[in-house]
């Protein structure tokens, strides 16, 4: 009789020891591994690599740094697909491709309880990312822009004049939020595409430049340089003045040449 009450307290002290904590609807719980699917596509009509698919980019190097710590890399394969096993944490990653952006982007793959259904929303346990790389250089996902650089250089002329030579017109990129498409449990924390520096130089008043560009379309800010010119006054000697030219908002589409013109004032 006394082995059966030890028995029964060993069960009581094991019950408590085993109480499932409770858990607010929808708390997060990093348990499990998840298989997470990075798939690679490009702005450029054409695939990219041994890749049969329109868009896809095949032997894109993938880097993945798990909240672990622990690093692997892939590469997508004729899919334009990786596919890890790692934490259910927020991991980093990086994707990189030959004559394109690469784009270094944070996802939190943390699994989810919804205990007001008492379901597992994240049980399949599988996310992807379906990102799009934008065409740098080649053939293909660029858009060119054109335009005439002028300024009031000359107040006896009554029109405008053509900024001096040299003068640098820089193109800042701003990638469609649509870029980084997010499915199953988890979601994108915040993503930077790396884009190289544009910048045109005006040659008889005149710019032209080659920039990335996608068929959704993709941010340009035109900013000019301000500028140290030559003024010629009504009156007087010529004197050296400081001319600016307000940046330009436009929208860059693959395949659809843009004709900005640029205006310099004092």
């Amino acid at each position: 009789m006394k082995k059966m009450y030890l028995l029964f307290a060993v069960i009581a002290t094991v019950a408590m020891g085993c109480e499932k904590k409770a858990v607010t609807p929808k708390e997060e719980i990093p348990t499990g591994n998840v298989v997470y699917t990075v798939v690679v596509s490009s702005t450029d009509g054409t695939s990219i690599g041994k890749g049969t698919s329109a868009n896809i980019i095949a032997n894109a190097t993938v880097f993945i740094t798990q909240s672990n710590g622990v690093r692997t890399q892939g590469e997508t394969d004729e899919s334009g697909s990786v596919v890890f096993k790692t934490m259910p944490g927020i991991n980093a990653v990086t994707v990189k491709a030959a004559d394109h952006t690469t784009v270094t982007y944070t996802v939190d793959l943390r699994d989810v309880v919804d205990t007001s259904t008492n379901v597992n929303i994240g049980d399949s346990r599988s996310a992807a990312t379906i990102i799009q790389l934008y065409k740098t250089s080649g053939s293909g996902g660029t858009t060119t822009v054109t335009g005439k650089v002028r300024g009031d250089f000359n107040a006896n002329n009554s029109g405008l004049e053509d900024a001096p030579n040299g003068t640098k017109v820089i193109f800042f990129m701003k990638p469609n939020p649509n870029s980084l498409n997010h499915q199953g449990p988890g979601s994108i924390l915040s993503s930077v595409y790396e884009f190289p520096p544009y910048v045109a130089t005006i040659t008889g008043g005149l710019y032209q430049i080659t920039i990335p560009g996608s068929s959704d379309g993709i941010g340009v800010s035109i900013v000019p340089s301000e500028i140290l010119a030559e003024f010629i006054p009504v009156t007087g000697p010529p004197v050296i003045v400081k001319f600016s030219a307000p940046n330009i908002p436009t929208v860059a589409q693959t395949g659809r040449p843009l004709v900005e013109d640029i205006t310099y004032v004092q």
